[in-house]
């Protein structure tokens, strides 16, 4: 009798025991995907913006209201205008387009200063590029000049500055640095203004 019921519990464990699923033996060939489910959905990434370049961009003639230059209603610098085309550069540039792009702000003038009519004047205070736009509607980005010419021209002002001084420091009180010549000070403020350009000259942009 007990080995009869040792029997029937071993029947009923084995009988209520989770059939297991039998593994794949090597190289069996494995199931594919039946061709209607649905595939997994990809989300696609955001295509990478362009950068814009920074700053205003202003296109026009160049106008002269008050002995300083404005293009599109912006006043530039005038020193940006003298680097790249010259101290002449009214003259070459009367009539002619430019294109500027640079950093702007709106100077809010003094009540004692002499200004617009609106008392703000918007005027580029950074330019980071200037073209000259040709008549074949090409615009030509013109570099700054190297040397600068306001270096060069500093290097004149210094020069008979101190020309002018020891002329008036004559006899025993006569300083020791008026003892070197104008040429070699030119000459060294030359060299000075020099220093940072790059070997070789380079030919002005200009165009029609």
């Amino acid at each position: 009798m007990r080995n009869l019921c040792r029997v029937s519990i071993l029947w009923f464990v084995v009988a209520c025991s989770p059939a297991s699923s039998p593994s794949p033996k090597a190289g069996a060939a494995v199931k594919a995907p039946d061709a209607g489910a649905p595939a997994a959905v990809m989300k696609a990434e955001p295509a990478p913006k362009v950068p814009e370049a920074p700053g205003t961009l202003a296109e026009g003639p160049l106008e002269i209201s008050k002995m300083n230059p404005f293009v599109q209603g912006w006043m530039l610098p005038q020193d940006e205008l003298s680097e790249r085309f010259g101290p002449k550069w009214r003259t070459r540039l009367a009539g002619r387009r430019l294109r500027v792009r640079g950093v702007t702000e709106v100077y809010v003038c003094p009540p004692e200063s002499q200004c617009l009519v609106e008392g703000r004047i918007p005027r580029f205070a950074q330019v980071t590029e200037l073209g000259l736009v040709c008549k074949n509607g090409q615009t030509l980005v013109v570099p700054r000049a190297c040397p600068s010419p306001h270096c060069l021209e500093g290097c004149e002002r210094r020069v008979m500055t101190r020309h002018d001084a020891c002329g008036r420091h004559g006899g025993p009180n006569w300083p020791a640095w008026c003892g070197e010549s104008n040429d070699r000070m030119r000459s060294d403020c030359e060299m000075t203004c020099q220093s940072g350009c790059p070997a070789g000259s380079t030919a002005p942009v200009w165009c029609d």
